[in-house]
């Protein structure tokens, strides 16, 4: 839609402002070598730069529109995603069927990713250095919330490298914030 909106910005001679908000890092999106991620590439390069302002979600996406798409620093402005921490605290003590899962970590260090399953996350550069990490540091357990197209490439290469002890992956879970209580 972003680039839809710029195009008719442009051939339209449209007066309006526009700003638009770009959450996925688009080098990782375009990342393989097909015409048509090719051809998005150059529209990004040409129409980016005529949006009003781009909104974006880290510094990484920021550089990598500048380094990659040749986008306007000013263009640019890094707006995280907002945080309820108060209802964040409010759900993680709930009682849910987790609970009696979470009380089975209580001697564990316990790191938790939580997101959309999908490469642009580099999930799977994550496993394989937490299997690193792993070697020196048994006593830690890593959980994997969410949903998506990777989750059953990611439960196999958890199988595969032998790490289900210490390596738990969540499909869509009501309530994750149960196990910020114990990350």
């Amino acid at each position: 839609l972003n680039l839809i909106a710029l195009i008719c910005k442009k051939l339209f001679f449209l007066k309006s402002k526009i700003i638009i908000r770009e959450t996925t890092d688009l080098k990782i999106k375009y990342n393989r070598k097909n015409f048509e991620n090719y051809l998005f590439k150059i529209l990004i390069k040409i129409f980016y730069n005529s949006a009003d302002l781009i909104i974006v979600q880290s510094n990484e996406i920021k550089n990598n529109l500048i380094d990659q798409f040749d986008i306007f620093n000013n263009k640019l402005f890094i707006l995280n995603n907002p945080l309820d921490t108060n209802y964040i605290e409010y759900l993680s003590n709930q009682k849910s069927e987790l609970h009696h899962f979470t009380k089975n970590f209580l001697n564990k260090k316990i790191a938790i990713c939580i997101g959309r399953l999908s490469p642009v996350k580099k999930l799977i550069k994550i496993i394989d250095i937490f299997s690193k990490f792993l070697q020196t540091n048994n006593h830690w357990v890593l959980i994997i919330i969410g949903h998506g197209e990777q989750f059953k490439e990611l439960s196999q290469l958890i199988q595969k490298k032998k790490l289900k002890k210490n390596i738990i992956i969540f499909d869509n879970l009501p309530n994750h914030f149960v196990f910020y209580k114990i990350s």
